[in-house]
């Protein structure tokens, strides 16, 4: 299965939770848009349709209540929670999604970054999250939130790392960042009584950081060749049951094609569509479209996110790099504290659409399929659309694509990249995960004792990958053993 890491490592009395996160594929059987689990019935909803495991001692234990309640018994609550340190590997929904859900005195380790990103998340309500990863709201045995204001919010705990304090636990683990399509990303190295054992989260070596997930493969190759064992290595496999499509572009390829579109477009509007906090996407079309002679235009969110990040890593441009401007759309509210802070901060580099109606030949767009009504305010008859983002996978993701046609036909606009009818042959996306080739890479330099594919729909691709290895094929509930039983 893609997405959804929920891993448990136990050791020797260390218990250790490797991602938490939403698994979308299951989510899917059950729920959409409007029918989402109910948030009055504490767990409930998530345990009866297998979308978090029925393990003891994890959860929070007001959640655990209601859960009680509903089922006249089930998960006992607990003076001290089963696990004390869960890895977060990056701050998409897929691998960290359902952190809210567990107890939080569950320290969660991650990165500097990444928990820059889960802040923003929080504040600004963006990726549906069931709850703030940083607080959240605690309920009474009915379901019912709490009106006092002192027991409203608990702190979760947080380990924050950087790259000049890696190691945490004593020096059992081992954070290295790696390359993915959003900063922060991480894998881990823990050292267990039987020998190392390796997490990749989600990597690849084609975008701007590839550098980080080499030097993450060599230090795991130098310290086996120094004689340390590599019991296990988790590593992901989402590009193998599309190998022979995957082609071997890179980000700088998607640069390219950008700039060569922004410059081939001169007069009229341009709009540059890619995932929710692709940061580096959002910066490739910064330069892409400086060179083309255009600026960029931020919604508040990005303007936000974009601040908030470049105090923890100053070569993400932030708000005030003079190529970068910020919407200010239509609203029906008062704005919120977050947004005023970002109105206030940068009034100089506002733009309202009555303004860009007036030159948008000088402006690229970064909107979504959700955005894409706030183009009536713009009040233009031609434009370009361009879709920088992955196909669409679900039937509800193809009704979206089909409802973006439709809006971009209604605004006389082109239609770039659209997944099902592909007029231009330039790479105008690639994945966040390695290639095959460089899986086949990781795995033949790390050489682990046992392999155990994770993120992927065709596991069994690995017992050819990795003829001198033990593959365990994971099956959702089952325990896997490292070593023999005792």
């Amino acid at each position: 299965m893609i997405g959804g890491n929920q891993f448990f490592l136990q050791d020797e009395g260390a218990r250790i939770i490797l991602d938490f996160g939403i698994p979308f594929k299951i989510r899917e059987n059950y729920f959409e848009e409007f029918l989402k689990p109910r948030t009055s019935a504490g767990l409930e909803d998530y345990l009866k349709t297998g979308l978090i495991p029925p393990i003891e001692g994890i959860y929070r234990n007001d959640l655990l209540q209601i859960h009680q309640i509903i089922r006249g018994g089930g998960l006992p609550l607990h003076q001290q929670p089963a696990y004390d340190l869960l890895l977060l590997s990056h701050a998409h929904v897929d691998h960290g999604g359902y952190i809210p859900l567990l107890d939080p005195r569950i320290t969660v380790a991650c990165s500097q970054m990444t928990g820059t990103i889960l802040k923003v998340m929080s504040i600004v309500g963006q990726a549906g999250l069931e709850k703030d990863y940083l607080e959240f709201r605690v309920r009474s045995e009915e379901g019912k939130m709490s009106k006092n204001k002192a027991e409203k919010r608990i702190e979760r705990s947080f380990h924050l790392y950087d790259k000049e304090n890696p190691f945490f636990r004593e020096g059992k683990v081992l954070a290295h960042p790696v390359d993915h399509s959003i900063p922060g990303a991480a894998a881990y190295i823990i050292r267990t009584s039987k020998g190392l054992v390796v997490y990749t989260g989600d990597f690849r070596v084609h975008g701007i950081r590839k550098e980080d997930t080499f030097n993450f493969i060599s230090l795991v190759e130098k310290l086996r060749l120094s004689g340390e064992k590599v019991l296990a290595l988790l590593i992901e496999g989402t590009t193998l049951q599309r190998e022979d499509v995957s082609g071997h572009y890179s980000e700088d390829d998607v640069k390219t094609s950008l700039y060569a579109l922004m410059k081939s477009h001169h007069s009229g509007l341009i709009i540059v569509d890619f995932g929710p906090r692709n940061v580096e996407r959002l910066v490739l079309t910064i330069e892409a479209a400086q060179s083309a002679g255009r600026k960029v235009l931020l919604r508040l969110p990005d303007a936000y996110l974009l601040r908030e990040i470049n105090l923890i890593d100053p070569a993400i441009p932030g708000p005030s790099h003079p190529e970068v401007d910020i919407l200010l759309e239509r609203r029906s509210t008062e704005p919120k504290k977050w947004e005023r802070e970002i109105i206030t901060e940068y009034k100089n580099k506002l733009i309202t659409p009555f303004e860009l109606r007036k030159n948008p030949d000088q402006y690229v767009v970064l909107f979504s399929f959700f955005d894409i009504n706030e183009v009536i305010d713009f009040n233009l008859n031609q434009g370009v659309y361009i879709y920088s983002s992955s196909e669409a996978y679900t039937e509800e993701q193809k009704f979206d694509i089909k409802r973006l046609r439709n809006w971009l036909k209604l605004f006389n606009f082109e239609f770039i990249g659209d997944p099902e009818n592909k007029t231009h042959n330039l790479p105008l996306h690639v994945t966040g995960h390695a290639y095959p080739d460089t899986i086949r890479e990781v795995v033949e330099r790390i050489k682990p004792e046992i392999l155990i594919p994770i993120h992927t729909e065709t596991p069994e691709k690995f017992i050819d990958i990795a003829p001198f290895a033990k593959v365990l094929l994971p099956v959702l509930g089952e325990t896997l053993y490292l070593s023999p039983r005792a």
